[in-house]
């Protein structure tokens, strides 16, 4: 502890200030990544090609541009570029970081929009044996099987999701795909309305509740 105080002294007037602009870039993207829409996607894209040209070998940073590019391509309608972006950065950030858990999760999301599943699901599983109570690579997981017509091992993957992560508007919706896939739409609607009172830009949460209604 005494040595990291020296060590933090020592740090010339630049050095501190690059850690504390790459901090602040860093953690100002997750933030506008969070809200799921368009503009605020788009300034979290910016914020982290700030962060990254400062700390181009810290797996969150490269994680955090992969999910951005894949929700781009995901929810936007960008083109092929910004996947294939999303797709090198994740292996970026599993190269530079290989016990952590986020660049396998983005990978994977990344590998599941281009329809490779298997390999999807492997990089969730690592995802979740890296992170035990995060429920997005879980959620995933359960969106693949939804993919390909299986709701029912859906199900129980999805449950357990939305145990560690009960406010994630991505857990949230694939609870609400569940649902009405089992034929339950009762569920699915009041599944997507109480997602869209935590995060009521999610584009996704208000195009499939207005399908349902």
């Amino acid at each position: 502890f005494i040595t990291l105080i020296i060590a933090l002294f020592l740090l010339s007037p630049k050095e501190e200030e690059t850690n504390i602009s790459n901090f602040d870039y860093e953690f100002q993207a997750a933030q506008y990544y969070a809200r799921f829409n368009q503009k605020d996607n788009d300034k979290a894209l910016s914020l982290y090609q700030k962060s990254i040209k400062l700390n181009p070998n810290k797996g969150s940073i490269n994680s955090g541009l992969a999910n951005v590019y894949a929700q781009g391509y995901y929810q936007f309608g960008k083109a092929d570029p910004w996947l294939r972006n999303a797709i090198k950065f994740a292996k970026k950030s599993i190269t530079v970081e290989p016990n952590k858990p986020w660049g396998y999760q983005s990978l994977g999301f990344s590998l599941y929009l281009k329809g490779n599943f298997t390999e999807s699901i492997n990089l969730f599983e690592k995802a979740s044996e890296l992170a035990p109570n995060w429920g997005v690579p879980l959620a995933y997981q359960a969106l693949i099987y939804l993919e390909v017509g299986n709701p029912i091992m859906a199900y129980p993957l999805i449950k357990k999701a939305i145990d560690k992560s009960p406010n994630n508007p991505e857990v949230m919706i694939i609870l609400a795909q569940t649902y009405q896939k089992l034929s339950m739409p009762n569920h699915a609607k009041a599944t997507l309305e109480q997602s869209l009172e935590f995060n009521p830009d999610y584009r996704l949460s208000q195009s499939y509740l207005a399908e349902l209604n």
